[in-house]
């Protein structure tokens, strides 16, 4: 079990299939401590327990956007990847069948003023796991 003291002979509120990046998120969005009535949440996954799973295996990459990024802000997660996020300061659409700088720009997205958040950042999916877990631990709300 993971972060819990719910034991096990009371009835979760809500039950979570899967202690991936959604599943540990809407735990956390359901049970944490920013919750006025945290819900009792169980999260059914079947791998190991979360102490036991190495995080910094996973190296995949994920692009968030800037709603993503706030809803981790909201849940506490954000100051536990911040240092770790690369923020895309410019995206360009273009047609990748010309050579290198010969495909006209479809589409260029890029902060207009100074101090404008980015619109995404990147990020390693083992770094999002290992904080979510970590945050999940120590929710009293949560069993997993």
């Amino acid at each position: 079990m993971a972060g819990t003291s719910m034991s096990h002979t009371s009835q979760p509120d809500v039950i979570v299939a899967g202690a991936g990046l959604a599943g540990l998120t809407c735990a956390l969005a359901l049970s944490g401590p920013h919750m006025s009535i945290p819900l009792k949440t169980m999260v059914i996954d079947a791998g190991p327990p979360l102490a036991e799973r190495d995080f910094s295996r996973d190296t995949r990459g994920s692009a968030i956007t800037l709603g993503s990024r706030n809803l981790f802000e909201a849940l506490g997660i954000w100051p536990l990847l911040q240092a770790s996020a690369q923020p895309f300061n410019e995206i360009i659409v273009t047609n990748a069948d010309r050579p290198a700088g010969t495909a006209p720009v479809l589409l260029n997205f890029k902060p207009e003023q100074a101090g404008v958040l980015p619109s995404a950042w990147m990020l390693e999916n083992g770094a999002i796991l290992g904080a979510l877990a970590e945050l999940v631990s120590g929710c009293d709300n949560i069993e997993v």
